[in-house]
């Protein structure tokens, strides 16, 4: 027996809410009011996060000033939810019409996952492959048009389970035709684990991140395995990400081991805050980046460790720190 109601909500810069209230049996809040300070992209806390039955909710007293604010439809579901599920198309057009958002009742398809109309659609909830990436397709070829102008070819997006500390790889002609050798895709890999302490706009500046390196590999300026260089750098600032190794201002900006942070006001931030007002999100996560523990392993159990570069391999105790000579890599634990 389901207790209560669940209700989530997701921000223009891709972070999501939710809120139990055990003695709703029905839903009652149909909107919140986010309220964050004067400029910041940052998750709020959720004394922040005002839900109300009215088109205006009130400003929680814990809010500082000055801030903006921003008020969000709230999608409501019978039960405790750790994360949300998914709707039919019926039942979207249900919550639609409950919350009064004529348009979404009108075309629930336009906020489903699944992208045909609903005559096609499954009586069945969407497949998670097809969701997961597609979702991840939708923003390749979003922010190929918008920040690289449809120059890159189409890869072959994965998720990789790495460590923590990895985010995401880029590897060139990582895959072959089966039966047409001459055929190849390249690979980018987007690290799951890392995705549900991340928000949406951090995940995909990931994403356009290793696009650059695509980028580099196919207009003759590739680094060498595993390096950043100088002009990997200019390319990352001209879509509007700088890298830094620190992922702060002031860090390096070339070397072994890079990140990045996003500029404001960047033509990433513009075409990624594009991509989310049409209400794309990301639908999975990792398990065990969701706070949930990992199994015990046996003691004297061994770890595979793997170099992602040159795929070298090694074993030793669990959550040993371990680093590959040649690629100058630090090795991921499998």
């Amino acid at each position: 027996m389901t207790t209560g109601t669940t209700y989530f909500a997701t921000d223009k810069h891709g972070h999501t809410y939710s809120r139990h209230s055990a003695g709703h049996t029905v839903p009652r809040y149909f909107w919140v009011n986010i309220a964050r300070p004067a400029g910041s992209t940052d998750r709020v806390t959720k004394y922040d996060v005002t839900y109300s039955a009215k088109n205006a909710p009130k400003v929680s007293p814990y809010t500082p000033r000055p801030f903006e604010s921003e008020i969000v439809p709230v999608r409501a579901y019978p039960g405790r939810h750790k994360v949300e599920p998914v709707m039919t198309v019926a039942e979207r057009r249900e919550a639609a019409l409950l919350a009064g958002i004529e348009d979404d009742a009108r075309n629930p398809s336009s906020v489903d996952y699944d992208p045909r109309t609903e005559a096609e659609a499954p009586a069945s909830a969407p497949c998670p492959t097809e969701m997961a990436y597609g979702e991840l397709r939708r923003a390749y070829e979003h922010f190929n048009t918008t920040l690289f102008n449809g120059r890159l070819p189409r890869c072959l997006i994965t998720f990789q389970r790495k460590g923590p500390s990895n985010l995401g790889y880029y590897s060139p002609n990582r895959f072959s035709g089966m039966f047409d050798e001459s055929v190849k895709a390249d690979e980018i890999a987007l690290n799951p684990v890392n995705f549900a302490r991340r928000s949406v706009t951090d995940i995909l500046s990931t994403l356009v991140h290793e696009m650059v390196h695509l980028q580099c590999q196919h207009e003759g300026k590739a680094c060498r395995g595993g390096y950043h260089d100088k002009a990997w750098g200019a390319a990352m600032k001209a879509v509007g990400l700088w890298p830094s190794n620190t992922s702060k201002p002031g860090g390096k900006e070339t070397g072994q081991q890079m990140s990045h942070y996003i500029i404001p006001e960047g033509h990433f931030a513009c075409a990624c805050e594009e991509l989310i007002d049409t209400g794309f999100t990301l639908s999975f996560a990792d398990r065990h980046g969701m706070g949930e523990k990992k199994p015990k392993t046996k003691q004297g159990t061994r770890s595979k460790y793997v170099c992602f570069e040159c795929q070298l391999a090694a074993w030793a105790k669990p959550e040993a720190k371990l680093m590959c000579a040649d690629c100058g890599i630090i090795m991921d634990e499998e």
